[in-house]
């Protein structure tokens, strides 16, 4: 990051957990990026967390004890420096509520903020504002019987976070049978050095590498690969040229077992024919 910062750098834009790796920045790790960006007067942070209670437990490198806000990391200054962005549409399952929220350092970001996003919607239906005020009183109620931040948005979200980590490991699984997509420490062929921490932490999407698929299938970039995928068996799957990543793609595990069984029996047959 320090190095690729100049004088003329004006945002950097955090997403954790993240889309499309699933990744999760550890309070050490916003610490640093904290430090750093402290010493450039004219960089600001907008630090996206819309995905902030869907992370996964790892017993062996800690990630769910050191999840935080970056303007809360433990950093002097660095909470004047950030605006923070959120919702209700992952962590609350309420995507089509469309309630979303903004946290600025002071009321000249959050009244300029207010005056574009008034012109683009009329905002957010009574309605949805008092379903997401019930997800957020539900988690303050659980919050004042002693529920650690850490247990991450009450009772129901866990259960719905307990399953994805089920299907996350379910997808990392079936990855390794088929083989030809890379992801570090993932079981399979050709990886011996399987380890709990290269799962993603967080979100609910795996960003494999699939040079392999892509060359098996004589498709050229990513896109081509999604899109010959989504014609001939009718799965969808994101190019990671979107990204920026043309030799990936990304997988949402965010759909039933059910779904993903099917999916990954159609991919690797697929990839066999």
């Amino acid at each position: 990051l320090e190095a690729s910062l100049t004088e003329q750098s004006k945002v950097l834009i955090l997403c954790s957990p993240s889309n499309p790796t699933g990744s999760v920045y550890s309070r050490e790790q916003y610490q640093a990026l904290a430090k750093v960006v402290l010493k450039h007067p004219r960089l600001m942070v907008i630090s996206d967390e819309i995905y902030e209670h869907i992370y996964y437990t790892n017993a062996d490198s800690g990630a769910d004890a050191n999840v935080c806000s970056f303007a809360s990391c433990g950093v002097d200054g660095i909470g004047e420096r950030t605006i923070t962005v959120n919702g209700f549409s992952k962590a609350f399952a309420m995507t089509g509520w469309r309630v979303g929220y903004l946290a600025a350092p002071n009321k000249r970001i959050a009244s300029a903020a207010a005056k574009i996003q008034s012109q683009l919607t009329s905002g957010a239906s009574s309605m949805a504002q008092l379903a997401a005020c019930e997800a957020l009183r539900d988690f303050d109620s659980k919050q004042d019987t002693g529920v650690s931040f850490a247990s991450g948005g009450g009772e129901e979200v866990q259960a719905m976070v307990e399953e994805f980590k089920r299907r996350r490991d379910y997808a990392c699984q079936r990855l390794g049978e088929i083989g030809g997509a890379n992801m570090p420490g993932m079981p399979g062929k050709g990886n011996k050095n399987h380890s709990n921490h290269s799962k993603p932490d967080g979100a609910f999407y795996l960003f494999p590498e699939v040079k392999q698929w892509m060359e098996t299938k004589g498709c050229a970039t990513s896109e081509d690969l999604c899109m010959k995928m989504l014609r001939e068996i009718g799965v969808a799957t994101v190019p990671g040229s979107a990204f920026g990543q043309e030799n990936c793609i990304r997988l949402s595990y965010a759909n039933s077992m059910d779904n993903l069984e099917k999916a990954f029996e159609k991919i690797q047959t697929w990839l066999n024919e």
